[in-house]
C-alpha cells in the first residue's frame, strides 16, 4: 500500500514541476506573481495585470496560430499596442511584438450589416477569457452586440457611417 501512495505522490509531483516549466523567466516578478514585464511599446491606458494577461494569452495564440506551437519570440516581447477598453463582454485590443510584421493593408470588416475599415494590416481582436476573436467572430458568438460592433466601428474608422452599411 505504501509503494502506492509514493507512486502517486510521485507522479503528482512530476506533473505539477513539469506544468510550471512552461512559464519562462521573464513572467516572474519580485513580488512572485505571474506579470510580464512593461514592454516599451504598452500602451498607458491599462492596469499591468490585465495586461499581462492578455499579453500572456496573446503569446500563446501567435505561437499556436502562426507557428504551430514553435515561437521564435519571447512572451516578453508581446505588447498591447492599442486598447479600448471593455465593450460587450470583452476588451477590445490590438496586439503587436518584437518582430512580428503586419501587413500595411486597409482591412474592410462586414459585420453586423455594417462595413468599416481597419487602417492597416494588424487585427483589432476582442479579447475574452484567455481567447481573441475577430470582431466578425465575436459578434457571431454573442460576445458583442451591434450598438457594440457600431462602437467599435467608430473608433477605428474615421470615415465610418452608419449609412455606409
Amino acid at each position: 500500500m505504501k509503494k502506492y501512495i509514493v507512486l502517486l505522490l510521485t507522479i503528482f509531483l512530476f506533473v505539477t514541476f513539469a506544468s510550471c516549466a512552461d512559464i519562462p523567466d521573464d513572467y516572474l516578478t519580485d513580488s512572485s506573481e505571474l506579470l510580464l514585464p512593461i514592454h516599451e511599446n504598452d500602451c498607458q491606458n491599462m492596469n499591468r495585470e490585465l495586461s499581462s494577461e492578455i499579453k500572456t494569452a496573446y503569446f500563446r495564440f501567435a505561437c499556436e496560430k502562426n507557428f504551430g506551437g514553435e515561437c521564435t519570440f519571447q512572451a516578453s516581447d508581446i505588447f498591447v499596442s492599442r486598447y479600448e477598453g471593455e465593450v460587450g463582454s470583452g476588451h477590445i485590443v490590438m496586439m503587436g511584438g518584437d518582430g512580428m510584421i503586419y501587413t500595411q493593408a486597409f482591412r474592410p470588416v462586414h459585420v453586423a450589416g455594417y462595413t468599416f475599415c481597419f487602417s492597416d494590416g494588424q487585427p483589432v481582436y476582442v479579447y475574452r477569457n484567455g481567447y481573441f476573436y475577430t470582431v466578425e467572430e465575436a459578434y457571431e458568438a454573442n460576445i458583442i452586440s451591434k450598438s457594440d460592433v457600431y462602437q467599435i466601428a467608430t473608433v477605428f474608422d474615421s470615415e465610418f457611417s452608419a449609412g455606409k452599411d
